[in-house]
């Protein structure tokens, strides 16, 4: 099924026992999709997403809601961003950062398109017009009720079996970051916001420094 670009929302069991429906793309201007759409449609394998929706993204052809991000979401992914962004930039280095919303077709395909909250990319041969082509270097995820289950269970494992280098789980809630290092002996270390946190991929170089951004939180009273 094509859906025209200009579509914005899909109604309740709009498709429901479509029988012969076996595809679709979200395309990029949906901002609402209703309950039961796709409800009894039993051949369907692939819910696409177009890359430049910001509301929805897929992940092995499974449809997922990206609810809008809090303030505390936003402040801990730019300020990430930006420190690690001064230093990649007194070091010389070839990585670029992006911040949401920017789309990775994760496996190379259709089937799935992430939107993380930051991602650092080294190998600059993957950047497309629209979206990142294949694993990043780095990812970060700041973890929300809604996307909580998946970050810390699907996303993980995706980022790991694609190649992903380093990924980042940060927990408002609790001021917690869990890194991932997937090229190290140690997998898994547990940081709090009283620290800085190398970032491995870099070497060595580079770090952040979370008690600036426990700093901002606490100053503006978000949580």
């Amino acid at each position: 099924v094509t859906m025209p670009k200009s579509l914005t929302s899909i109604d309740n069991s709009a498709f429901c026992d479509c029988l012969s429906l076996t595809a679709v793309t979200i395309p990029s201007g949906v901002t609402s999709v209703g309950v039961d759409v796709f409800y009894g449609c039993e051949s369907m394998t692939d819910i696409l997403v177009a890359e430049d929706n910001a509301f929805y993204t897929s992940l092995d052809g499974v449809l997922y809601d990206m609810a809008t991000p809090t303030l505390v979401h936003q402040v801990i992914a730019f300020q990430v961003a930006h420190q690690f962004q001064l230093c990649i930039e007194g070091h010389d280095s070839p990585c670029e950062v992006y911040i949401t919303p920017v789309g990775v077709q994760l496996d190379k395909d259709n089937k799935t398109m992430l939107v993380p909250d930051l991602v650092i990319l080294c190998d600059r041969d993957k950047e497309k017009l629209r979206c990142i082509y294949g694993a990043p270097d780095f990812v970060m995820e700041v973890l929300s009720p809604s996307t909580r289950r998946k970050d810390l269970t699907i996303k993980l494992s995706k980022y790991l079996q694609a190649g992903c280098r380093e990924y980042w789980i940060v927990d408002p809630d609790d001021m917690s970051v869990t890194v991932y290092y997937f090229e190290g002996d140690e997998i898994a270390i547990r940081y709090s916001f009283d620290d800085s946190i190398p970032v491995r991929i870099s070497g060595g170089d580079c770090s952040i420094d979370f008690t600036k951004i426990r700093g901002r939180i606490d100053r503006r009273n978000y949580r």
